[in-house]
């Protein structure tokens, strides 16, 4: 069975987000956002895993997710390092990479493909605490003119949405989760008509 954090428009803490997935003893958790930047020119769909970053635009993109300052981030990756021994990491970055190239792949059978921005890793509250694989997907950046536009076609939208389902059916069909738990053979069923 999939579980949403949330079925209306209700805020939830980053914190809160990886607890419902927890609680719901999810295989998989998968956060969607739309970015935002002070450079209008940024565009385009990044996915991220949790790691300490692993370039400045990734710390510096971790600092608006996490709505923290810069100097309290390197607190916040030297913690990651103790937390990382007993993390999904690998997985989380096999998924990230999946569903990330799944998901541009299908904007490229579409008109007006996003820009590949690739697959990162950053110190991110939101994937922070979640006891499966995690990641975090960015589907384009509403500070830009070209991606908003985009963000706001029903088929672009749903190019993304068909992206990152193929994604999670390539990645559960291909065992790399290690187990095939209730979620995997439900979602399978669901979206593959197994």
């Amino acid at each position: 069975m999939m579980y949403r954090s949330r079925n209306k428009d209700t805020f939830l803490t980053l914190e809160d987000r990886t607890f419902v997935a927890n609680s719901m003893k999810a295989d998989l958790f998968l956060s969607i956002h739309c970015n935002s930047d002070g450079d209008p020119n940024a565009e385009g769909i990044e996915t991220y895993f949790l790691s300490k970053s692993d370039s400045k635009k990734a710390m510096l993109a971790a600092v608006r997710e996490n709505e923290t300052p810069l100097a309290e981030m390197t607190d916040f990756e030297n913690a990651l390092i103790d937390h990382m021994v007993t993390a999904k990491t690998t997985e989380s970055v096999k998924l990230a990479t999946t569903v990330h190239d799944q998901t541009m792949r299908g904007l490229g059978r579409t008109a007006g493909i996003g820009r590949d921005r690739g697959v990162k890793a950053a110190p991110l509250y939101v994937l922070l605490g979640a006891k499966m694989p995690a990641i975090m997907v960015e589907c384009g950046f509403i500070s830009n003119n070209s991606d908003k536009i985009k963000l706001t076609n029903p088929a672009y939208r749903d190019a993304i949405a068909n992206g990152l389902t193929d994604g999670l059916i390539t990645y559960l069909k291909s065992g790399l989760q290690g187990t095939r738990g209730t979620f995997a053979t439900n979602i399978l069923r669901l979206f593959s008509g197994m």
